[in-house]
């Protein structure tokens, strides 16, 4: 890579200026690097880094890049006095995010704008619900036309659909779909309703309406409310349009038998009105669009006064102020003047997804003048943010005007990420000018193929970088089922490639054996990444789910919280000692106590003092930069096993408040404020999806689950690409490209399948997923595995193929052309069987007949959960057959609500406070070996619960034997560290496993023997019901507001199991209480379970198909809440058996 970058560098400036460069740098390809030497360049030449401006689109990103170039400059800083200058001045170099930008300018220069000089952040989400409400209830309440407009567009979306266009839409400088083609069409024709002579011809056709016109009646009012709003245009529009549709179409039908016998004049002015009804017959999507152009005004001007009142702003007003500030004949000059003067040189990160507001600002500071400098640097092939704004059509648009410029167009040529064969397999995967290419809309092309430039990099023993891997499809496979079948195969291959010894040599390095933390499995849903961690918990395999979280919520931000307020109030010994027994110092509390206090002079207190005078000196970019690095916390964290995703999350917490302080210049105080504002709220605030996602910690020796999406800029040796079956829902607004408009437009509501423009807009639909699956696929290091569903097999009696029907959409389903030509090109092609392996099972099921002798037949493996099921089939069939339909295919199946034990809880009058028997109780202290109370020790109680083999626990004479052996201890430590729990809670945590199924159930009136000595068992299983009249009338006991729609409940039992021939019904439960005796543990589940329990007793009758009060007391023994932090004989366990008069009632 050095020697590129020398000439890359020469390349790029050494035009006349303004010089202007688009370096396009495809995965893999050293991007980062790439920057990181062109800022060292610049330093090298004279130009002050405060001069330098770098942007790239994410916080997270801009963080890392910050310390990247630091890391550059300091390698170079020995011998280059240019060097070390930038490097002493490093905390003035403006390294952020466009949105960043745009607040620094604004501030900055706020003189030249009318905006205020200091506005805090809002989000949009928290500020347009109360904005929405004080319109309805007021101006909407007494304008008759927004009142009916909003109701007319509340009969066709719902009330969240409605405020969702609504918000998109008011902060979006799109223009609306249709908006011009209306006016053109509308504003003459209302217009002409202003005139005497249509006001006569409306007289004279209502004169000649015959007596055998049913709708006559109608006519009068529908002619006076539209002369009646004939003022505004929008307005008499919408009349026209929510009229209703027979007496409209009966009027119009009068209006055209009239013509012919009216004079000229109102002949004329009739026909001039037509033109309009005409227009709009057929276009049924105009009434949404006209609804949201008569509302939007209004809610933009209350959403500016509600920004006003309170002083704040949006992300989205950051881009869209500056831009409007630049335009502004009387400030912009003046504007673009003091933003030029202050930076030379402009490099923008991920330019590919930009969009054009953004371009326009960039191309304004840095092209149009005589001495700037811009460099770009992105790849279309990894636009997949258009859902966010960016616009491939934009990048396309600014390249050419570069390239007309006389810019530098450069293309990074080394993959520096990927073996050889990897390098080689994507090249021919998506390679131009094949029948079959992947790349085939917008532009987009892979015509600059990448030589590794890694070629020590390999994976031992050698095999196919890319395998294709998939089941022969089966016409009488649930479609519910094939998920789970293809997530168990995912499972089988992770386990036989790790147990295979497979290696990862690296150059320089001794070759090490790949685990768990290799593997990388991308879903294009999160749905999806569910159902393969369940079969990935069935099989044993750990993993690590990479999800939205609340990153402000955790220890991490609460001890780096107590650090700063002890820094701004130095002296206060409280304060003083909750900041050091945070990780930045790392001390023993008690120790503290004991020695009343740390003198004046310890180390630790010096230290807390100079870090109080960086704040009392408002140098706050280098308290930051002292208490991350020089306090060693980094270090302390990221050396422990433990402790790396705490080290993870403080590095992201540090970036935000450096992103911060960036953005808005404060003091220590309101630093300090805005810290503990996140951390009482959440990281909600802020508004960035990738300061919203868990970082797993890349010590963990576990699977790493994420979408397509949040891979991007991730690596990993081995990458499965499973999923693609889930349908995308439907955004309330489309962004689109309209051929017919000539720019980019939003589109309200569904695009209809008969839309002209429908073409046009599944064509960037397509694209988004095209190049989805190219970031994907480049993930991988060395391995590669491309699920798929294959054709059918003839069938060997008859010769003909069953039907085929498509299982994947979105990015799976762009490649399966390409999937077909290499699994032919696979048997002619050497080289291509090099590098790509084929590997279909056929899928055995009994209504297939297979030939026996068929060459290379794999017997696919068993269903989810199919062992476990079958235990109980003859009981649950009703169940079982119901359960092969998925939530979407049951409700799209039988268009009714679905309702879940959750959602029917928010109708009940049950509240869940702290889960404990009344809030007034005082809580027992929770000891340090035990599980904090939360969410996050049920999963992990439940996890182990649903997963645990009873037979070890059946042959161990006590916990203490089932929990020595290392295999139960590692694996309950797993699932402890998968959730994140404190590390010293693993044995109390596998103590209540154990005791929970070892433990004789003594209640009054019942006595149990241990409930893992059960006859059968079924863990984790799910049901769906019936929600009919009788099921809601058993339930109108307990819900205040039960639905009043037929429809299903779905849910899942824990367990049910039987002992002594009775079925029973068992929920683990890890609430504290204050006590575990019957009596506490009795009133807590009638006062939090008593929905549940009824409930969930309807469903297994429903399920066994009891109709009498005698087969019920046959069957049913009854509903068992074990409290497992106080399970013991006699305590922590409730029996509830609703009656049969109960629920028939």
């Amino acid at each position: 890579m050095p020697m590129e970058t020398h000439d890359l560098m020469r390349r790029v400036f050494s035009g006349p200026p303004p010089t202007c460069a688009l370096i396009e740098a495809s995965a893999g390809t050293g991007k980062t690097y790439t920057i990181e030497h062109l800022v060292l360049d610049r330093v090298k030449a004279g130009i002050p880094i405060a001069e330098l401006l770098l942007v790239t689109f994410t916080r997270k990103a801009a963080a890392e890049l910050r310390d990247r170039v630091r890391l550059r400059l300091s390698g170079e800083a020995g011998t280059d006095p240019l060097v070390r200058r930038a490097l002493s001045s490093f905390d003035s170099a403006t390294i952020t995010t466009i949105h960043g930008f745009a607040q620094l300018a604004l501030s900055w220069f706020s003189i030249h704008t009318p905006y205020p000089f200091e506005q805090d952040l809002a989000s949009l989400e928290d500020l347009f619900p109360e904005v929405l409400r004080e319109l309805i209830r007021g101006p909407w309440y007494r304008d008759s036309v927004a009142s009916s407009v909003l109701l007319a567009l509340l009969r066709e979306f719902s009330h969240d659909t409605v405020a969702k266009a609504l918000m998109h839409c008011s902060e979006s400088a799109l223009p609306l779909r249709f908006a011009r083609e209306i006016e053109r069409v509308a504003a003459p024709a209302v217009a002409r309703m202003r005139t005497p002579e249509l006001r006569r011809a409306f007289e004279a056709v209502l004169a000649r309406t015959g007596p055998r016109d049913k709708q006559k009646q109608h006519y009068p009012g529908l002619v006076s409310a539209l002369l009646e709003h004939a003022a505004c245009w929008e307005d008499g529009l919408m009349v026209l349009m929510m009229a209703e549709k027979a007496p409209l179409k009966g009027f119009l039908k009068a209006c055209e038998d009239a013509l012919d016998r009216l004079e000229p004049s109102l002949r004329q002015a009739l026909e001039s009105w037509l033109v309009l009804p005409r227009a709009l017959e057929g276009r049924r999507s105009y009434l949404r669009h006209m609804g949201v152009m008569v509302l939007l005004p209004s809610v933009r001007e209350a959403l500016d006064e509600a920004k006003r009142k309170r002083h704040v702003m949006t992300y989205g007003d950051m881009i869209q102020r500056l831009a409007l500030a630049l335009a502004d004949p009387s400030t912009g000059p003046e504007l673009v003047r003091g933003l030029q003067e202050r930076f030379r040189v402009g490099i923008v990160d991920e330019f590919q997804d930009t969009d054009p507001v953004q371009w326009e600002i960039l191309r304004r500071l840095f092209l149009d003048r005589s001495d700037g400098a811009l460099v770009v640097v992105g790849d279309p092939k990894q636009a997949i943010y258009r859902f966010r704004g960016a616009d491939i059509l934009t990048y396309q648009a600014a390249r050419r005007h570069l390239v007309a410029a006389g810019g530098v167009h450069v293309h990074l040529g080394s993959n520096y990420r990927c073996t050889r064969g990897m390098v080689d397999a994507i090249n021919h995967f998506f390679r131009d000018g094949e029948p079959s290419s992947v790349f085939t809309v917008q532009d987009v092309r892979y015509d600059h193929p990448l030589v590794c430039g890694k070629p020590g990099l390999g994976l031992e023993p050698f095999r196919p970088p890319v395998v294709i891997l998939g089941q022969r499809y089966c016409p009488h496979v649930q479609v519910a089922r094939r998920p789970y079948d293809l997530a168990a195969q995912v499972a089988d291959e992770i386990r036989g490639l790790l147990r295979s010894g497979a290696r990862l040599s690296e150059p320089g390095q001794v070759p090490r054996v790949l685990g768990y933390r290799d593997v990388f499995i991308l879903v294009q849903k999160h749905a999806e990444g569910r159902i393969v961690s369940d079969v990935l918990r069935e099989r044993g395999i750990p993993f690590s789910f990479y999800r939205r979280q609340t990153l402000f919520e955790g220890p991490e931000a609460r001890g780096l919280l107590d650090v700063l307020e002890a820094v701004l109030r130095p002296q206060h010994p409280s304060l003083q000692n909750r900041a050091f027994v945070t990780p930045f110092f790392g001390m023993d509390l008690l120790g503290i106590a004991r020695s009343g206090g740390l003198p004046r002079h310890h180390p630790a207190v010096r230290t807390l003092l100079s870090w109080s005078e960086l704040a009392r000196d408002g140098e706050l970019d280098r308290l930051l930069s002292a208490l991350w690095i020089e306090s060693g916390v980094r270090e302390r964290l990221y050396a422990g096993a433990s402790t790396r995703r705490d080290a993870v999350n403080l590095e992201r917490i540090f970036g935000i408040l450096r992103h911060e302080l960036l953005a808005r210049p404060m003091t220590a105080d309101r630093l300090v404020g805005r810290l503990r504002d996140l951390v009482l709220k959440g990281s909600r605030e802020a508004d960035s999806e990738d300061l919203l996602m868990e970082v797993t910690d890349p010590g963990e020796n576990a699977v790493r689950i994420l979408t397509m999406h949040n891979a991007k800029g991730l690596e990993a040796p081995v990458v499965f690409l499973y999923g693609g079956f889930s349908r995308n829902a439907s955004p309330p607004v489309h962004e689109f490209h309209s051929p017919t408009e000539g720019c980019r437009v939003m589109h309200v509501g569904k695009m209809e399948a008969k839309d002209p423009e429908k073409p046009s807009f599944d064509e960037e639909e397509l694209g988004d997923a095209q190049r989805l699956m190219y970031v994907a696929m480049t993930r991988a290091k060395a391995l590669c595995y491309l699920q798929i569903v294959a054709e059918p097999l003839p069938d060997p009696v008859s010769g003909t193929v069953p039907g085929f029907k498509e299982l994947f959409r979105g990015a799976k389903a762009t490649v399966r052309d390409r999937v077909r030509a290499l699994r032919d090109e696979v048997l002619t092609e050497p080289r291509t069987a090099e590098l790509f392996e084929v590997r279909i099972q056929d899928v055995i099921c009994r209504d297939c007949r297979v030939d026996p002798c068929a060459p290379d037949q794999v017997t696919a493996p068993e269903p989810l959960g199919a062992a476990v099921l079958e235990t109980l089939a003859e009981e649950v069939t009703d169940c079982l057959a119901v359960s092969d339909v998925g939530p979407a295919g049951l409700r799209g199946r039988v268009g009714k609500p679905v309702f879940s034990y959750s959602s029917l809880k928010k109708r009940s009058g049950i509240i869940e406070e702290a889960r404990v028997v009344s809030v007034a109780d005082a809580l027992p202290e929770v000891p340090a070996t035990d599980p904090p109370p939360g969410v996050r020790t049920g999963l992990c109680v439940h996890e182990l619960c649903e997963t645990v083999a009873l037979d070890s626990l059946r042959t161990a004479e006590s916990a203490g034997d089932w929990l020595a052996d290392p295999a139960m201890e590692a694996w309950v430590r797993a699932a402890v560290e998968r959730q994140a729990l404190p590390e010293s809670c693993w044995r109390r945590v596998g103590e209540m496993v154990y005791f929970a199924f070892r433990t004789p159930v003594d209640l009054p009136g019942c006595g149990l023997p241990p409930l893992g000595d059960c006859d059968r068992i079924a863990r984790e299983m799910e049901f769906r019901i019936p929600y009919d009249a009788a099921l809601a009338l058993g339930l109108e006991s307990i819900l205040s507001r039960p639905p009043q729609d037929e429809g299903w409940v779905m849910g899942f039992f824990d367990a049910v199991l039987r002992l002594e021939g009775l079925l029973y019904i068992v929920d683990w439960k890890t609430d504290l209480l204050r006590d575990y005796t019957p009596e506490t543990s009795a009133a807590h589940v009638r006062l939090h379970y008593a929905l549940q329990a009824r409930l969930y007793a309807a469903a297994l009758a429903r399920m066994l198909s009891i109709a009498s009060e005698e087969a019920w007391e046959k069957v049913f023994g009854g509903f068992l809440y074990v409290f497992v932090r106080g399970f013991g004989p006699g305590t922590g366990a409730v029996l509830l058996r609703p009656t049969w008069k109960e629920l028939s009632e």
